[in-house]
């Protein structure tokens, strides 16, 4: 929010975000770390351009 003229307006900004995952087929469970799922195989990797988690 911010004060323009004596007018309250909201301020918004558009970020763009690439999220990178690794994943492997040959486990066949559709799934990974945290709200990251939904992939043809088990996610072993997964980079949001802020955080990355591996699977060990």
């Amino acid at each position: 929010m911010s004060i323009v003229n004596g007018e309250t307006k909201e301020v918004k900004n558009k970020e763009t975000i690439v999220t990178t995952a690794w994943y492997t087929t040959q486990i066949a469970i559709s799934n990974g770390p945290k709200d990251y799922q939904g992939l043809p195989g088990l996610i072993l990797e997964i980079n949001d351009g802020k955080n990355t988690i591996v699977c060990v």
